[in-house]
This record gives structure tokens, C-alpha cells and sequence, in this order.
């Protein structure tokens, strides 16, 4: 059974060296079962980033108002990104 993924973002700048960026992410297959996040991540100083990200699901044409809430922090190091994520389950 084939995936695919539909992705996008934009990067705003705040000043102060921090910038905003709300992303989409939607995973769906061939019987049209899918899977959403949407996630906004605040950038500081081009170096570390925080941000939260909701996914919600549809299966079997039953729609679930929310599977997950998403914590995440990371570290850019240039050539290098180290993140770490917590999923908070609703369902």
C-alpha cells in the first residue's frame, strides 16, 4: 500500500533574532486514511527552537477531533540538528 506525505512552512521573522515557523504535515494513503500535524516552532537566535504540534486523525471515514499533542526542543549545530520530541496521547 503506497503513502504520501504533503508538507509545507514558512519561517517569519520577529526581530530580536527569533522567527516563527507553523508547518502542515498530511500522511495519507490509497483508501484516503489520514493523518494530520499541524506545528509552530519558535527559532532563537538560529540556534535552539521550541514548539508544540497537534495531530488529528481520519479512519474509516470516522473523523477523531485530536490523536496527539506534541512537545518538542532542539539544538541546530549547523551541519547538525538534535531534537527531542514528547507525544502527549488523547486518544
Amino acid at each position: 500500500e503506497r503513502h504520501y506525505y504533503l508538507m509545507g512552512g514558512y519561517s517569519f521573522d520577529l526581530g530580536n533574532e527569533m522567527s516563527l515557523i507553523p508547518s502542515l504535515l498530511v500522511r495519507f494513503n490509497e483508501t484516503m486514511v489520514y493523518q494530520g500535524d499541524l506545528n509552530i516552532k519558535f527559532k532563537f537566535r538560529n540556534i535552539a527552537f521550541a514548539g508544540v504540534s497537534y495531530r488529528a486523525n481520519h479512519n474509516d471515514f470516522i473523523y477523531s477531533p485530536g490523536d496527539a499533542v506534541v512537545g518538542m526542543l532542539g539544538i541546530d549545530m549547523g551541519n547538525l540538528l538534535i531534537g527531542y520530541s514528547y507525544d502527549y496521547l488523547l486518544s
